[in-house]
């Protein structure tokens, strides 16, 4: 089934929040959001800010801003944070491909 999502791009504020559980490679997304702008849990993201781009995992929950996203403080986020450490913005649509590595970011810096 052709789904419509796959060829839009959303611009989100992403809040970097600390997580305990050190998820990696993930996006949390508020469930009514990533419905609206056609989301599903563990579709594969590209949030990209700028010319810096990654492939996330998409996950749901209920801690996430109600019109955004939030991830983990740790490389991923890092990525993409300058003068801001807690939030940024980003545009976010649905990609193909494997999810980002650690090492893909080391390599662009």
């Amino acid at each position: 089934m052709l789904r419509i999502s796959k060829f839009l791009k959303f611009e989100v504020e992403v809040l970097v929040v600390r997580d305990s559980l050190n998820e990696g490679a993930v996006i949390f997304f508020h469930p009514e959001f990533a419905k609206k702008i056609g989301i599903k849990e563990n579709d594969l993201v590209e949030v990209s800010k700028g010319d810096k781009v990654l492939r996330l995992r998409a996950k749901l929950s209920n801690f996430a801003p109600e019109n955004g996203a939030y991830m983990p403080n740790n490389i991923f986020s890092s990525y993409f944070t300058e003068n801001n450490f807690k939030k940024f913005k980003a545009n976010v649509e649905i990609a193909d491909g494997k999810e980002s590595t650690v090492e893909e970011i080391l390599d662009s810096l």
